[in-house]
């Protein structure tokens, strides 16, 4: 199955790093890419194709070598290379050749040629390595028996020489999270620490200037000078963000969850033993009450809007419908839990921005509008949802 961006398939949930160096091969089907009226945009001959960036180039691998596909499916950038990343807000991409690693813009031609100085990988904490909007990325010194983390620029050169066990990259407003041992600190783009504390835990800053920070075991949240706004009181804390409501939060305590504001007041809480939170779009949050396994969503007062009774539910997309599995088979409800699509397919995704939702049915997958008709025919082995292009990732065995 088609792995390279996050899907939520009716109960099955597919993700990989859309920044990591290209997966592990499948052992048979080509990759190719489709249109929404369902026309061939690149042939299926691919072993991978990766997701868009904002510049309309995707990575590509074939035949072991890699490359880049623009919109059009063309071949933008030779498959010349041994493994490729996607382009980064910078628009720099990394590349690999014979070991060694260098970055390109979007034509083709090195910014910086490869070497093997240092490297780039992809950890889970700390995020991708690659070049910030500021123009740095973390690198790691190669040849030492320790080697240690900095960041280098645009040319290559280090700015912040190699100190760090692990380095995130820098962040929309500027800083990055680096680590010289069990803590955490904040650091610039000139390396200086941007506050004295450290942390056993740090997230990111989301636009209202907090992040969630760890002192010993307890969480709360820091404004940009590092003072705690909401004093150290939960055992787990997630961002202020995209996947919270507007200008709300998830916080855990020992035997319940809620959501907090900014002031760290709660909207409302729900016992750990009875309801677990799984992720929120459009309105509505997707539960699964934790003493029949079963989904729901409620609103944000954390009154029930859809009853838990599915064995599982995707998030409600933009057109109001969200994807539910009820008795083995897939269909779509409204926010008042009422089927507009019935359960007919084994599998099912979300609406995209096209109003075309990927589905299987009779062991291929095609696509559907929001009245449940084909849209486009069910022939594939495998499919991705339609992107912000109006293109889909699409296998062929």
């Amino acid at each position: 199955m088609i792995k390279s961006i996050s899907l939520f398939f009716c109960g099955v949930f597919f993700s990989t790093a859309a920044f990591a160096l290209s997966p592990a091969l499948p052992k048979h089907g080509k990759y190719g890419l489709i249109n929404t009226n369902g026309d061939v945009v690149a042939e299926p001959i691919y072993d991978w194709i990766g997701p868009f960036a904002s510049n309309g180039l995707a990575p590509v691998r074939m035949n072991g070598r890699a490359g880049y596909v623009n919109s059009r499916g063309e071949e933008a950038i030779p498959l010349k290379f041994d493994d490729v990343e996607g382009f980064s807000e910078s628009g720099l991409a990394g590349v690999v050749v014979s070991g060694k690693k260098g970055y390109i813009n979007a034509s083709g031609s090195y910014v910086i040629s490869p070497q093997d100085a240092w490297a780039g990988i992809h950890d889970e904490v700390f995020n991708q390595t690659r070049f910030a909007s500021n123009g740095l990325a973390a690198a790691q010194e190669v040849g030492q028996r320790l080697p240690k983390w900095g960041y280098i620029d645009l040319h290559g050169d280090w700015v912040i020489k190699p100190q760090f066990l692990r380095a995130s990259a820098f962040d929309a407003n500027g800083f990055a999270r680096v680590s010289r041992g069990e803590h955490i600190e904040l650091i610039d783009q000139t390396g200086r620490k941007v506050f004295n504390t450290d942390f056993a835990g740090l997230g990111t800053f989301a636009a209202n200037g907090l992040a969630p920070a760890r002192l010993d075991n307890q969480w709360g949240y820091i404004d940009r000078t590092g003072r705690f706004v909401i004093s150290p009181q939960f055992s787990l804390a997630w961002g202020f963000g995209a996947d919270s409501p507007d200008g709300l939060t998830k916080v855990c305590g020992d035997e319940d969850c809620g959501y907090i504001d900014a002031s760290g007041k709660f909207q409302w809480k729900y016992a750990k033993n009875e309801l677990t939170i799984h992720g929120y779009a459009n309105g509505f949050v997707q539960v699964q009450d934790t003493r029949n396994a079963h989904w729901g969503f409620v609103n944000l007062q954390g009154e029930v809007s859809v009853k838990a009774e599915f064995e599982s539910a995707g998030l409600f997309s933009s057109q109001g419908l969200a994807a539910v599995r009820k008795e083995g088979l897939c269909g779509y409800i409204n926010s008042h839990g009422e089927f507009v699509i019935p359960p007919a397919f084994a599998q099912a995704g979300e609406f995209s921005s096209q109003g075309l939702a990927v589905a299987q049915k009779a062991g291929k997958w095609g696509y559907i509008d929001i009245k449940g008709r084909t849209a486009i025919a069910f022939k594939f082995d495998g499919a991705e949802a339609f992107n912000i292009w109006g293109l889909a990732v699409v296998e062929v065995f």
